[in-house]
This record gives structure tokens, sequence and C-alpha cells, in this order.
């Protein structure tokens, strides 16, 4: 089980930076994927399949995401979500 937080917030970017409480999170792809799912889950009657769309390169939509956000991992920043 992981546990989230967020490291930086970038408002004129519209980035929020995530990390989690593994050593390593950054670089691993893991992390990422448990928190996109646990988040489609919350917002769509604790189902993640058919939530989630793949809108580019390792880059997220979740069905009825309240806060519209993009979800992103690369393995350079992380966990990366994205608001407008």
């Amino acid at each position: 089980m992981y546990t989230y937080y967020v490291s930086y917030i970038a408002k004129n970017d519209k980035w929020i930076f995530v990390q989690c409480n593994e050593e390593d999170s950054i670089l691993d792809y893991e992390p990422f994927d448990a928190l996109v799912k646990s988040i489609a889950k919350k917002w769509n009657n604790n189902q993640y399949d058919g939530n989630i769309t793949s809108i580019g390169n390792t880059q997220y939509k979740i069905k009825n995401d309240p806060m519209d956000l993009i979800y992103q991992w690369d393995d350079l920043f992380g966990i990366v979500l994205i608001f407008s």
C-alpha cells in the first residue's frame, strides 16, 4: 500500500508533483498506476475498468473526476497532476 503526498505545486505551470512513501517511486510506474486506479474507483462506483482514458504519452483522464485533472507519469518527474 502506498502513501502519497504533494511534494510541490507549480502554480504558473499548473502542475502538482506527487510522491509516495516508496524510496524510488519517481522511477517506478507502479505507484502511479495504483494511484490512478484508486482515484478512478473513487469517482466511478468502485470500478476503474473503462473509466480511465489515455490522452497521450502516459497521460490519462478519469471519468467523473470533479477536478478534471490530467494524470501524468514519466521517469523524470514521477507522478504529476495537471490542472487547468
